[in-house]
């Protein structure tokens, strides 16, 4: 049973980290980006829109990955160095404490009305999550290979 766990763990632990690169690095190229290019009178209802579609992804898969993450570096994977372990969960630090103290600020300032200033500070910061995310995949994706190696 145990091992099945860690299978479960470590292959939900990849997809997730996957998942969200994928959604971190849409947000940042395309939907960032289109928050600039919104008419001043669409602009509120667009970025309501943004939010509404997308809590619901983030609210779930991001506490369930924090919470692989955690169970993972519990795990004894006697072929994965604990430096990796620990490095994976540096990397998902980095990315809720940038949503906390960037991301959500932003948004909230941006709710209402455009803001150049802190639309350039939203997509300037959210590249601290993409390389974490990134890097946090891959090493994701090192943990499975060494695990099973």
């Amino acid at each position: 049973m145990e091992a099945q766990w860690v299978l479960v763990t470590i292959g939900s632990n990849v997809a997730l980290s996957w998942f969200m690169t994928g959604l971190i690095w849409l947000v940042q190229l395309v939907g960032y980006p289109l928050l600039s290019s919104v008419g001043s009178e669409e602009y509120s209802a667009y970025h309501s829109r943004h939010i509404r579609l997308i809590t619901p992804l983030v609210t779930v898969i991001m506490p369930l990955e924090l919470a692989l993450s955690v169970a993972l570096s519990f795990i004894t994977l006697e072929k994965v160095p604990l430096w990796i372990i620990m490095l994976h969960l540096i990397t998902l630090s980095i990315i809720w404490l940038s949503t906390v103290i960037f991301q959500l600020p932003c948004h909230a300032r941006l709710r209402t009305q455009f803001d150049a200033y802190c639309h350039g500070k939203l997509v300037a910061t959210n590249w601290i999550r993409t390389i974490a995310w990134s890097l946090k995949a891959l090493l994701s994706l090192w943990i499975m290979q060494l695990y099973f190696s």
